[in-house]
């Protein structure tokens, strides 16, 4: 088989959800089958990555810092010149829409991997930036509708294609993250509460501040934060941060060094908008190390509630409060909630889903064969 992975963005440019899901795919897939791999994305620093070439979108630079619009000549040139049986997508992008448009005139299968919430959503249901964003809606939304395979990573978005598109996916596919043999030894007498984003609008990074503040009178606890400063607004936020006594700054990090830190962390904190989120990994890295998430409003599938993998404050700001400290002063929830994230993520999160991937891939090529 020869399959093109399109997408926004390579890993060596942009490290989010996304990426590092199609890193670790892009890694099974070739230590595990002998398919022929490329790769198509508008942003990267390499041009090669475990053997699979990489092609760059080719694109005015000033324009493409806003649009996808211009785009389209340059996949189209790339999908033609490269001749995939398969295309895999990942991030709702026009991208969707141009592969789509590919796959029908040359009879090839397109395979959509969803992302995020709004990727599922209807374009009068998603928030518009500006009107670049209003153009470029219905191409992702043709992309999704003509894609052969739609995989999603939860059941609530599996759900939500089935009432707004009609569309039924083949599976709902977890995500994949390697997982330590064991929970590893927490600190006893300093506990670290936790947090990891990009700081932008989207991740709400003031309300972890905030939050950092009004548990400061909490002994022997210190909330750190992690992630590049994407807004400039944020630098002014982070320099009053750093007066409080209980709170760290570390910036931006590496996949490892994020896990690292997860090792030794007792609680994680998720203060995201959920339009921005699908199935965050940082979730499942954290259950994966026995560290239970308090999550201002994201809780894909309810789990949170449902599996006691640890608490959603529904929204409100003074209830993420309440609930961060309630579990600072209760070590035999934190410690049972902490048990039930670790056996949840290794029954859940492991290299079955990565191959149950490949097998989606594989199975829109055999059925084009028998076509």
């Amino acid at each position: 088989m020869r399959l093109c992975i399109l997408m926004p963005a390579h890993w060596s440019a942009t490290l989010g959800g996304a990426e590092i899901q199609m890193r670790y795919l892009l890694s099974h897939l070739r230590q595990s089958t002998d398919h022929e791999i490329f790769m198509i994305c508008r942003r990267s620093l390499l041009s090669i990555d475990e053997g699979v070439p990489i092609y760059r979108i080719r694109t005015p630079t000033p324009v493409s810092r806003y649009s996808y619009l211009l785009d389209y000549p340059s996949v189209q040139c790339l999908l033609k010149r490269l001749d995939p049986d398969v295309v895999y997508t990942r991030v709702g992008s026009p991208l969707v829409g141009y592969a789509a448009r590919y796959c029908k005139r040359f009879g090839k299968k397109l395979v959509h991997h969803i992302a995020r919430l709004d990727d599922v959503l209807p374009r009068h249901m998603v928030p518009m930036r500006n009107r670049i964003q209003a153009i470029e809606r219905p191409i992702y939304e043709y992309g999704l509708r003509n894609a052969d395979a739609v995989i999603t990573q939860a059941s609530y978005q599996a759900e939500l294609l089935h009432r707004h598109f009609r569309l039924r996916p083949p599976e709902v596919i977890p995500n994949y993250h390697p997982a330590p043999g064991a929970i590893p030894a927490k600190d006893r007498t300093l506990r670290t509460v936790l947090w990891v984003a990009n700081l932008k609008s989207v991740k709400r990074p003031e309300v972890f501040v905030q939050l950092a503040e009004r548990c400061n009178s909490i002994a022997n606890t210190r909330f750190v934060m992690v992630g590049e400063i994407q807004d400039k607004r944020y630098e002014m936020l982070i320099g009053k941060a750093r007066s409080l006594s209980n709170f760290h700054f570390a910036g931006a990090l590496s996949l490892e060094a994020v896990n690292e830190l997860l090792d030794r962390t007792h609680i994680f904190v998720n203060t995201s908008v959920p339009f921005g989120e699908g199935f965050p990994n940082t979730f499942i890295q954290a259950w994966l190390r026995g560290v239970p998430v308090v999550s201002l409003e994201v809780n894909p599938d309810h789990l949170l509630d449902d599996q006691d993998l640890g608490l959603c404050s529904a929204g409100s700001d003074e209830q993420l409060v309440s609930d961060v400290q309630a579990l600072l002063r209760d070590d035999n929830r934190l410690n049972r909630m902490a048990q039930r994230a670790f056996e949840h993520g290794v029954a859940h999160y492991g290299a079955d889903n990565l191959r149950r991937i490949q097998s989606v891939l594989e199975g829109c090529l055999e059925s084009r064969t028998t076509a």
